[in-house]
This record gives C-alpha cells, sequence and structure tokens, in this order.
C-alpha cells in the first residue's frame, strides 16, 4: 500500500481545501500561486494535476512567418516547410506501437492464458495496461512537443487537409501505422495552443 501526499482542489475557483492537514494552494515568490486536483490512478500510475495562477504574465515575442506543415508515415513525422518549400524543420516519428509491439502481442497471450479474476490474472493485466500506457505516453509526448515548438516559432502555420481514418481505412499494412501517428490528436493540440 502506497501513502500518497494528498493537496485537494475540489473546484478549480478558489481553491477551497477539504479536510486535510496538507495546503490546497499554495503561494510561491514572485506572485505566482499553485492549486492541486487530488491524485488520480489509471492502471497502476498515480497521477496529479497542477494549475498555476501567473500574476504578472511575460509578454510573448512577436511570432513572425508561415510555414506549411506535412504530415506522414515514414522517417520524419512531421516535415515543416516554408512557402519557397525550403525544409525548416524536421520532426522524427516515435513509431510507439511499431516498437511495442512485440512487448504488446507477449502481454496480451499472457493475460489470455490466465483464469479470469485470479491473482496471476489481475498481474498479466496490470503488464498489459502498462505497454499501451508507454506507447500512449510516447506518442503524447511527441505530439506535445512538435505543437509546442511549432505554436511558440511560427505566427501562421498551414496544415494539410488531411483525413485520417480515411487512411486507416486504406492498404491493410499502413492501416497501423496512421493509427500509431494519431494526426487527429496533432490538428486537435495545435489548433487549441495556437489560438
Amino acid at each position: 500500500m502506497r501513502t500518497l501526499a494528498m493537496w485537494c482542489c475540489p473546484a478549480w475557483d478558489g481553491c477551497e481545501p477539504l479536510k486535510t492537514s496538507a495546503p490546497s494552494s499554495v503561494t510561491f515568490g514572485g506572485g505566482h500561486a499553485a492549486c492541486f486536483q487530488p491524485p488520480c490512478e489509471k492502471g497502476d500510475h498515480w497521477t496529479v494535476s497542477l494549475r498555476l495562477e501567473i500574476i504578472e504574465p511575460r509578454q510573448p515575442e512577436p511570432r513572425t512567418g508561415t510555414v506549411g506543415v506535412d504530415a506522414g508515415i515514414g522517417q520524419n513525422l512531421l516535415v515543416v516547410m516554408e512557402p519557397g518549400g525550403t525544409v525548416v524543420r524536421k520532426f522524427a516519428n516515435p513509431r510507439a506501437l511499431r516498437s511495442s509491439i512485440v512487448h504488446l502481442r507477449r502481454a496480451t497471450r499472457a493475460l489470455s492464458r490466465q483464469h479470469e479474476g485470479s491473482r496471476r490474472w489481475h498481474r498479466a493485466k496490470r503488464r498489459l495496461t502498462r505497454v499501451h500506457r508507454r506507447v500512449a505516453s510516447i506518442r503524447t509526448d511527441a505530439i506535445h512537443k512538435a505543437t509546442t515548438e511549432l505554436a511558440k516559432t511560427h505566427g501562421r502555420i498551414v496544415i494539410e487537409d488531411l483525413r485520417p481514418r480515411v487512411h486507416a481505412r486504406g492498404v491493410w499494412a499502413r492501416r497501423r501505422s496512421w493509427a500509431d501517428a494519431a494526426f487527429g490528436e496533432f490538428r486537435r493540440q495545435l489548433t487549441d495552443k495556437c489560438q
């Protein structure tokens, strides 16, 4: 049994503490305040959400320049180009699912061989969940890094009108690669970060 330090924040507005001895909001030097949400367990992995309120935000430098983003499933996940066709930056494709497919198959097979509900079945299920979480974490990390860098460095970003669902219905050998690249999530995050 693990013991976790808990900071509770039932609502983001006001940060009223629940009946705990630990504070729910902390003020740092420079007028920054932090608000914590209760820890959450997801697949034998604990996460804590943290929100920082910055009283005096720094003004970002003005972003200029227009770039186009070409998505792919090969070596490069994204290729960023200027209007003239010059390649500005290439983001490598992590291929999270492809690199973990052997571990995923092995963990799935081990789970299917156990009697459902037994102690070993729960252990195999945790192992399978851990592999899935690792794949999702690698993919999410790569997308967050790419979208954050694009949003911070360029004023206007043009992405191709790509419909991942249509590509996922194509040739069976490429379906997994299109799903592994998660272009719908890339478009969503880039839209949110640029607004």
